[in-house]
C-alpha cells in the first residue's frame, strides 16, 4: 500500500471513530438508550415548581441577588440574638444536592435522615457526633430524585422524579433492612398514580393526600403505600398546593402567583369539608400552625411579599414588617414560635413574586429570624451568608423535634445545613 493510500485510510478511520463517539455522547445525553435520562436531560422540572409551568418572560430581572434589608418602624424587635457567631453555629451537613430530609430524637441525639438527589440513596447523620459520619442506610439506586418525603417515622420514603417518558413518578418505598448488620437495606414498595402534581404526608406518616391535575384537580387520601384510596377534593382549577397540618386539618391553597388572586382553605381529610380561611389577594400564600389557631400569610404589597399573622377564629391580620414567603418559614411543634429565612432585600421584579423566584431569575441572600406568635415580637438570629461565607437562599426550612436545631436546604446547590439554637 502506498504512503498516500495508507494516510487516507488512517484519516478515514479517525473520522468514523470520532463520529461514533460523538453519536454515543449525543444519544446518551438525550437518554435514548432507555433507563435513566443522561446528564444533560432535565425533563419538565417546571412541573415541580409551586406554580407549575409559568411563562418565562425574562423582562429586566436577570439573575439577581438580594442584599441589604429593611424592617418597618412599628415592628417590635428584640435585641436578643447578639453576634451571629455566638451561640448560633451553622454547619454544612451535606454538600451535595438533597431531595428531602427529616429529623428525629433518639436518646440524647438528634438524627437526620436524607435522600441523595442524584441516586436516591438514604443516609443518616447523628448530630451528637463531633465528626459527622454519613451513614448509608439503603443502596437502591433511583437517579435524579426531584423531591422526597419521609413517612412512617422515617422508615418509609416517597421518591418523586420525572421518567424518560415525561411522566411524574411517585414511588412509595419502605426501608427494608438487611438481615446482616454489615449489609445495606433496600427500598421496596409500590408506585402511586402517575403525574401527581402535589403530595403531602400526614403528621403520623401513615397516610398521604395527593392532587392529580388535568382539566381540573382531584384530591385523594390514601395510605402511604397507595392503598385504601378515597377522593375528598374536586376542583375545576388545576393549580393547588397542600400541606397536612394535623390529624383533622389539611391546608389546601391555590399556587401563589403575582398574576393571580389566591384562596386558602382548611379541609377535613375524612369528609372533604372545606372552610375558607382567606382569599382575594395576589400571590397569597399561607402556613398554618400545628394547632390550627394561627396562620402565617404573605401577600403582595408594593410588588413584594409581606408577612402577616392571621388569627383563625377571627379576622385579625397583624403586619410583621418582614418581607419573605411562608414556604421559607416553619412553625415549632408547640405553635408558639415561627422561624423564617428573610431575604436581606428583595429587588424589584417585572415578573412579580413569587414567580420570579420560582423561575430562578432572582436569588436571595437570607437571614434567620424568629417570630413569637402571641406577641408578634421578631428576633434576629443569624446572617447565613456571613456564617457560611456563601450566598444562601433557603428553599426548605424545618426545626428539630427538640428545637435545638434549624435545618436549611440551600436553593442554590441543594446542600443541607444545620443551625444550632443552643445559647
Amino acid at each position: 500500500m502506498t504512503p498516500s493510500k495508507l494516510f487516507t485510510l488512517v484519516i478515514g478511520i479517525l473520522i468514523v471513530g470520532s463520529l461514533g463517539i460523538a453519536g454515543f455522547i449525543y444519544y446518551y445525553n438525550r437518554g435514548s438508550f432507555g433507563g435513566a435520562p443522561g446528564p444533560e436531560k432535565d425533563i419538565s422540572v417546571s412541573t415541580f415548581l409551586p406554580f407549575g409551568n409559568i411563562s418565562k418572560n425574562n423582562g429586566s430581572a436577570g439573575n439577581q441577588d438580594g442584599s441589604g434589608g429593611e424592617i418597618s418602624s412599628n415592628t417590635n424587635i428584640s435585641e436578643e440574638g447578639g453576634q451571629i457567631l455566638q451561640g448560633t453555629p451553622l454547619k454544612q451537613l451535606v454538600a451535595t444536592p438533597v431531595s428531602g430530609f427529616t429529623s428525629f430524637a433518639k436518646g440524647s441525639s438528634t438524627l437526620v435522615r436524607y435522600v441523595d438527589g442524584e441516586k436516591g440513596h438514604v443516609y443518616e447523620l447523628d448530630l451528637a457526633q463531633e465528626q459527622l459520619v454519613q451513614k448509608k442506610i439503603t443502596n437502591t439506586t433511583i437517579p435524579k430524585i426531584k423531591e422526597s418525603f419521609f413517612v412512617r417515622k422515617g422508615e418509609g420514603v416517597l421518591l418523586r422524579y420525572v421518567s424518560e417518558f415525561d411522566a411524574i413518578q411517585t414511588f412509595s418505598a419502605q426501608i427494608k433492612k438487611s438481615s446482616s448488620t454489615s449489609d445495606l437495606g433496600d427500598l421496596v414498595g409500590a408506585f402511586l398514580p402517575e403525574n401527581i402534581s402535589a403530595i403531602t404526608p400526614s403528621p403520623r406518616g401513615d397516610q398521604v393526600f395527593y392532587l392529580s391535575s388535568g382539566s381540573g384537580a382531584i384530591g385523594t387520601v390514601a395510605n402511604s403505600d397507595g392503598t385504601k384510596k378515597s377522593q375528598v377534593f374536586d376542583s375545576t382549577l388545576s393549580e393547588w398546593n397542600a400541606s397536612w397540618v394535623s390529624d383533622k386539618v389539611i391546608l389546601v391553597q391555590s399556587k401563589p402567583s403575582a398574576i393571580a388572586q389566591g384562596i386558602i382553605y382548611s379541609m377535613n381529610p375524612s369528609t372533604g369539608a372545606l372552610t375558607k380561611l382567606l382569599g382575594g389577594e395576589y400571590a397569597l400564600q399561607g402556613l398554618l400552625s400545628p394547632d390550627s389557631s394561627k396562620m402565617l400569610v404573605s401577600m403582595l404589597r408594593n410588588k413584594k411579599p409581606n408577612l402577616y399573622l392571621y388569627d383563625i377564629p377571627g379576622t385579625s391580620l397583624v403586619e410583621l414588617g418582614l418581607e419573605t414567603l411562608p414556604e421559607k418559614c416553619t412553625w415549632n411543634t408547640a405553635s408558639v414560635t415561627i422561624y423564617c429565612a428573610v431575604p436581606k432585600s428583595i429587588p424589584t421584579s417585572n415578573n412579580g413574586y413569587p414567580d420570579t423566584w420560582y423561575q430562578g431569575l432572582i436569588s436571595f441572600n437570607d437571614s434567620i429570624w424568629s417570630i413569637q406568635a402571641k406577641s408578634s415580637e421578631i428576633t434576629f438570629i443569624a446572617d447565613l451568608e456571613s456564617l457560611s461565607r456563601l450566598p444562601f437562599d433557603v428553599a426548605t426550612i424545618a426545626s428539630s423535634p427538640t428545637e435545638e436545631f434549624i435545618f436549611l436546604k440551600n436553593k442554590r446547590d441543594g446542600s443541607l445545613w444545620s443551625l444550632s439554637l443552643k445559647k
